[in-house]
């Protein structure tokens, strides 16, 4: 064999090398929602990875105009309380009454219309403990819509930790407000079939 013969066969086995360790298995936390049970998850497609790491992953699933969206970081249990009651009162905090950047004659304060405060929840299933959020989403599909004109989109945010994983989980389901309130008993059955799975 030459010398060339053995450098054209190097070269491609690093080729094959190069492809066989691009197209490896890369780990994720959530990149298929295995890491939680909901019924119905199959139906999901994904539509965006926000981020996918070793330590967090977020991305947007959709199923017809119903929208999921999961938010998972690596928290390990000695902190995972605090974070989960923070991500709470995070939400809490958007609808309190607030100072006007700016008081003056017409209002001294901001204050959200009480039909748009979301209502919270705390249960367990399955020995899963579940917080979770109902409430309005504006044109960006974020929480904190106020009134009927910001309230573009209507759903659940939930927060649990899955200890056995180490993850903190936040989970959203939403649609556009007409659908999700004709199909809010659905919606709600839906996200209290959310367990860990792994």
């Amino acid at each position: 064999m030459t010398v060339r013969h053995t450098i054209v066969i190097l070269f491609i086995f690093a080729a094959i090398f190069g492809i066989a360790y691009t197209l490896r298995p890369t780990s994720s936390l959530c990149s298929n929602l295995d890491c939680i049970t909901l019924a119905n998850k199959h139906k999901f497609i994904r539509k965006e990875t926000y981020s996918e790491t070793e330590q967090s992953y977020r991305a947007l699933f959709s199923s017809g105009s119903r929208r999921l969206r999961i938010e998972t970081n690596r928290v390990n249990s000695e902190s995972a309380e605090s974070e989960l009651t923070a991500a709470v009162t995070r939400v809490k905090a958007l609808f309190e009454k607030a100072p006007a950047p700016y008081p003056g004659e017409i209002s001294d304060a901001i204050i959200c219309d009480p039909d748009y405060i979301p209502s919270f929840t705390d249960t367990t299933v399955d020995a899963t403990r579940i917080r979770y959020f109902t409430g309005y989403l504006n044109n960006r599909m974020t929480f904190g819509s106020c009134s009927k004109d910001q309230a573009v989109y209507k759903g659940i945010v939930a927060f649990l930790y899955c200890k056995k994983a180490s993850l903190l989980i936040k989970l959203e389901l939403f649609q556009p407000v007409r659908e999700f309130e004709e199909q809010a008993k659905e919606i709600e059955t839906q996200l209290l079939s959310l367990t860990c799975s792994k």
